[in-house]
């Protein structure tokens, strides 16, 4: 087991961030100690829903379900039909970054971080749009796809690859519509998008989203993808 500090995450809360990774055996005695080495800090760590018994011990140390996490993935490329025709998909360059920052730190409402009832909502949409910024100013990830309509930005789309050049894998990392946009095919737009970039090039394409978040869920399927993995993801906060 290791537990190691999430720097980028302890300067938006202002405190410590640890992230645990369970290999092998869940440590209790290491998570104590580290519990009390800390005024205030913040723990998360995710863990296949297979494993039952991981997830009971961590609850009886103070963590708790937040999230499950749902893994799709896409080895075959094929086109679909466009829903809307009068979305727009460009690079980020070509816009004004402030127009995506604003959709990022306003239209999440099921990661993790919003779902946790310990972390206001002003933190969860700042790590939002923080991760967003990253994106724009190419620290993180390959490509950021816009979507505009009549030339007003209303969602955006991360992608990064992993893997090796022979067996690469593309990843949406992030994908944000506007809430007065939603469920007017943007989502649809920038996926197909996104497919038609990294599609011909990757062994398979993969995404990610919460159980919460059924729209997601059918919104990815619907275009063929499909379940291959899912964690709970847990959180303890010390106060």
């Amino acid at each position: 087991m290791v537990i190691k500090q999430d720097v980028w995450l302890s300067e938006i809360f202002e405190y410590p961030v640890f992230a645990i990774f369970i290999n092998q055996a869940l440590d209790v005695d290491q998570i104590n100690a580290y519990v009390k080495c800390q005024k205030k800090a913040f723990y998360f760590c995710k863990i296949p829903t297979a494993e039952v018994a991981t997830v009971r011990n961590l609850m009886s140390l103070g963590f708790y379900v937040v999230d499950t996490a749902l893994s799709f993935q896409k080895s075959e490329y094929n086109t679909v039909a466009v829903e809307n025709s009068q979305i727009s998909i460009i690079d980020s360059s070509m816009v004004e970054a402030e127009k995506i920052l604003e959709i990022a730190e306003s239209c999440f409402k099921y990661s993790r971080f919003h779902l946790d009832p310990e972390i206001p909502d002003v933190v969860a949409n700042k790590i939002k749009k923080e991760w967003t910024n990253n994106c724009v100013k190419k620290k993180r990830g390959d490509r950021l796809f816009v979507a505009t309509v009549d030339k007003q930005v209303c969602g955006f789309l991360a992608a990064l690859y992993t893997g090796t050049p022979e067996n690469s894998t593309a990843v949406i990392d992030l994908i944000g519509v506007d809430k007065a946009m939603q469920r007017m095919g943007v989502g649809s737009s920038l996926v197909q998008a996104f497919e038609k970039i990294y599609g011909q090039t990757s062994t398979r394409l993969i995404v990610g989203t919460q159980a919460a978040n059924i729209v997601s869920s059918n919104l990815y399927q619907k275009l063929g993808y499909r379940l291959y993995n899912s964690n709970y993801i847990l959180h303890f906060h010390k106060s």
